[in-house]
């Protein structure tokens, strides 16, 4: 309190005494922890978006008395877990794959669509996988990958003669489909050739011969055909006869 001494016009003391109430100012201060890149609202509702690193920030208010009441906030910045879903690849029909995801931070990893880290699955079609690394303290981090399915192309063809006297001129027709770029002949007979149009080969020596015709497109997946004894080659026969 304090006393205020006056004169009157009178000069009689007039005393005014002022007792001063003092009211508190608060202030706290409290810690908050969020993943890199995150957004975060203060008590006094500022919004900070994409917080990179550690920071405080302090939230002032108005009590009732008219004093001002702080809040401190520090917030700590956790970094997000690493994960590397490794380079896109492609594979042929039938083939398997196996997705393995880097995650030198030992967070917990999960596949999309059905896969399991490290464990060998079939590809049907092409598909984006992502793979999401969750750490202890939350944060997530995502990464992605592509394996591009291609179908094999389909080896056929047809002989004409499939039999005769040795030497026999045999044409060839390739009917493959799945437009193959490559395609490689074996006629059986120790000898080969390339090449996806029409073929003919000689067959000089007798016997029932193998034929194989392996084609592959240009992504590299292939297919093979083969016909078992397909060509039947005979020898001449010898003119002889008595008299």
């Amino acid at each position: 309190s304090h006393t205020s001494n006056l004169a009157t016009v009178s000069n009689c003391d007039s005393v005014i005494v002022t007792n001063v109430i003092m009211l508190p100012t608060y202030s706290i201060t409290e810690a908050a922890s969020i993943c890199s890149g995150e957004d975060y609202t203060f008590p006094d509702g500022t919004i900070h978006v994409g917080i990179l690193t550690d920071e405080s920030y302090t939230s002032t208010f108005v009590t009732v008395g008219g004093c001002d009441s702080l809040i401190v906030t520090s917030i700590t910045v956790n970094p997000l877990p690493i994960v590397d879903a490794g380079t896109s690849f492609s594979v042929c029909e039938d083939e398997t794959a196996v997705l393995t995801a880097t995650n030198p931070n030992g967070a917990v990893i999960a596949w999309d669509n059905g896969v399991t880290n490290g464990v060998i699955f079939t590809p049907i079609a092409t598909q984006t996988y992502s793979v999401t690394a969750t750490d202890n303290n939350g944060c997530i981090s995502t990464d992605d990958i592509t394996i591009t399915f291609n179908e094999n192309p389909d080896a056929a063809f047809s002989a004409d003669p499939t039999f005769g006297c040795a030497p026999l001129l045999v044409n060839f027709t390739n009917a493959s489909t799945g437009s193959p770029v490559l395609c490689e002949w074996d006629f059986g007979d120790g000898q080969s050739a390339v090449g996806c149009g029409a073929i003919n080969h000689t067959y000089t020596i007798s016997g029932q011969q193998t034929v194989t015709l392996t084609v592959t497109n240009a992504a590299g997946c292939g297919s093979t055909l083969i016909y078992t004894d397909y060509i039947d080659v005979y020898d001449q026969p010898i003119a002889d006869f008595s008299v």
